[in-house]
């Protein structure tokens, strides 16, 4: 495997030495975690409490963390967010916007830190990324505005693809915005997007299945908690098929996808809400706290998934692609 290491920019927050970081007292504080039911959010939670931790935040000393994880289709988003509103934290964790609507609709008195979020704007989840005001501060990515650049260079490796199929999760609150912007960025690319929300394993494998029997088709597959849940199939399909597949997200082009483009570093958000949360719990408001956003993306490309839909990549693609799987 090749690799090109980056890293997000995300701002002073992120940025502070842990060590030179004064020590929290003995008071317990509470906080409080949403998040979906997938394994990229499981590992960013990980990721969070470990650097809580190297900030002085010391579970069973002065740190209680309740956790509650979504399931992929989000219909228990707003209970698991009443448990947690319950427990009275002093700041909450929430990733991705499903789980930050959940919360978001439940207080506007608690400090909400996001995650995983895009164009949290363009979404009204804040007014201004520099001063979001409020209750809610956090980690946000432009990726509905990158759908465009994703798809040109997956037209670079498969150009005789015409038709893409967009799977997602009908009750995703971002699917339907990342389709309209595949489709905006197909026309111009020749490229006709064809909307298909599903919610069962049944579903997926019908609706690929008919897909599948007119030529020149691929998936897309924006970012979307279900469908990272059920990869193994997608992947399966995909290769029994012989689809390309484009993802928002690059958990599933590690799981066999053919390639992504993507927000460098998605853990690094995880350690800048940590920051964001000492910082909270040490007394500052997440209203003053800017929205961060990261500064690079990466493309990457598995290499061998594109052998064996019979695709040649061309040198110059190889060239630019900052990870190639092999």
């Amino acid at each position: 495997m090749r690799r090109r290491a980056f890293i997000v920019a995300l701002g002073s927050a992120a940025a502070w030495p842990l060590a030179s970081r004064a020590q929290p007292g003995t008071q317990v504080r509470r906080v409080g975690v949403l998040a979906a039911t997938a394994e990229v959010f499981e590992q960013g939670v990980k990721v969070f409490q470990t650097t809580l931790q190297s900030l002085g935040w010391i579970e069973g000393r002065n740190l209680e963390l309740h956790k509650r994880f979504i399931g992929p289709l989000g219909g228990d988003a707003p209970q698991r967010a009443k448990e947690l509103i319950g427990l009275r934290p002093d700041v909450l964790l929430a990733a991705p916007t499903v789980a930050v609507l959940a919360l978001s609709r439940m207080t506007r008195t608690l400090p909400i830190v996001f995650v995983g979020v895009s164009d949290a704007v363009e979404q009204g989840i804040v007014p201004s990324l520099s001063r979001p005001g409020g209750n809610l501060t956090g980690f946000s990515s432009p990726t509905f505005q990158i759908v465009g650049k994703g798809l040109q260079l997956f037209k670079e490796i498969a150009p005789g693809v015409t038709r893409l199929e967009a799977l997602f999760s009908p009750t995703s609150p971002v699917g339907r915005r990342y389709v309209a912007n595949a489709e905006t960025a197909g026309q111009s690319l020749f490229i006709g997007v064809t909307s298909n929300p599903v919610q069962s394993r049944a579903e997926i494998e019908h609706s690929v299945l008919e897909f599948a029997r007119e030529p020149n088709g691929g998936l897309y597959l924006p970012p979307d908690t279900f469908t990272y849940n059920n990869g193994d199939l997608i992947v399966d399909l995909a290769t029994r098929y012989k689809l390309p597949t484009v993802h928002g997200r690059r958990a599933m082009v590690d799981a066999g996808g053919l390639m992504s483009y993507d927000r460098a570093n998605p853990a690094q958000e995880y350690r800048g809400a940590a920051s964001y949360v000492d910082r909270i719990l040490r007394g500052e408001k997440a209203g003053d706290l800017p929205v961060q956003q990261p500064t690079r993306f990466e493309f990457v490309l598995n290499l061998k998934t594109a052998k064996t839909l019979g695709l040649a990549v061309p040198p110059g693609i190889l060239a630019i692609a900052d990870e190639v799987i092999e």
